[in-house]
Parts: structure tokens; sequence; C-alpha cells
């Protein structure tokens, strides 16, 4: 999205403030608590796909966003609504590379220092802060989640096609259909 205000003209609603703000990292509370002060308006910000939500929805009672994960399927997977905190999303399909010892990615399993050997394909979780969301992903992917983490929220799309909802992520979304067939799932990952 170009930055600035964007207003295409016959939009109902206000205008739309659009940053790309990918450099900032885990700035992206600050931002969003800045923008939604400085424009006293609801904000739904976008970081690298992860979202934070606050102020009050501009229709309904939560900001209804798709998960999707294209270079898997076509389709989205889920839509999910978010009343206020953040929605962090993790893939292993994309940031991907070729080396000597074959195909790695960027999602790094701490015990070993390595890119992660999972059956995850996408984690995405609801929290109240962008961070807790973030590192709940993070786990998810790993396959090490602990007791803590546990209570988040998540949506796992493994490799095999199972979407599987942990913590009551299904009770924040419009569906829940397995779309994606596991040969779709096993073949066609792009690199970047």
């Amino acid at each position: 999205c170009a930055q600035g205000l964007a207003h295409r003209a016959g939009d109902a609603g206000p205008p739309r403030l659009c940053l790309d703000a990918a450099p900032l990292g885990a700035h992206h509370r600050l931002l969003a608590i800045g923008i939604t002060a400085w424009l006293t308006i609801q904000a739904l910000v976008n970081i690298g796909g992860d979202l934070v939500a606050l102020g009050e929805p501009p229709s309904g009672d939560r900001w209804w966003v798709e998960i999707d994960e294209p270079t898997v399927c076509p389709l989205p997977l889920t839509t999910v609504g978010i009343e206020r905190g953040a929605l962090a999303t993790s893939v292993t399909t994309r940031r991907r590379w070729v080396t000597d010892d074959g195909d790695r990615h960027h999602l790094v399993d701490p015990r070993t220092g390595a890119p992660t050997e999972t059956e995850t394909v996408l984690a995405s979780a609801l929290a109240c802060e962008g961070w807790l969301a973030e590192i709940t992903t993070k786990a998810h992917v790993v396959g090490r989640v602990s007791p803590a983490l546990a209570s988040v929220p998540a949506l796992v799309l493994r490799s095999d096609g199972r979407l599987e909802a942990h913590a009551g992520f299904h009770d924040h979304i419009a569906d829940l259909e397995p779309v994606a067939p596991a040969e779709a799932l096993s073949g066609g990952h792009g690199h970047e």
C-alpha cells in the first residue's frame, strides 16, 4: 500500500492511512497506538502480515480478516474476527532458499540453531499483545508449545492439510473447513 492517506472516489467512510512499516518489526503496537491517537479513530494495522486492532471496528463488533497461504491454497483458510489485540501468522512456505543440505526456511529452532523440521505449514495466533501472538506462532511451528502459550488461541495448518484450532480459536472464526488437499500442500513451495 502506498504511503499516505488514500481515499478513492466513491469510497464510503473516512480516508485510510496506509504505511509501509515492515522495517519497524516489533514496534507495531506502538505504531498502532500512535496512529490511533493521531487519527482518533479506529485502526487495524498490518505490519508484515501481523495485525494489531485498536478502537472500535467500523461496523459490527469485530474486525474480520482472512487467513490465507496462497503458496499452498488459492482460497482463504478461514476468516477470523479480532475484537481488540493482535493476530500474528508465521509460515514455512515463504522466505525459503536452497543450500547444499536441501531446502531451508527462515524459522529457526532455538534448540538446534537450524531451520525447523516441522509438519506445520502455517500457525496463526490471537492475543492481547502482538509479542504474545508472535511467540505463540513460533512455538507452534517449532512444536514446543509451553503450558503458558497453550492457552493462547491458535490455528495450525499441517502439511497433510489438517487445520487445527487450539485454545478456543474456533470461537473467533466465521468458518473452519479443510480447504487444501494434502497433495496441494506437499508440492509447489515457492522460494523467496
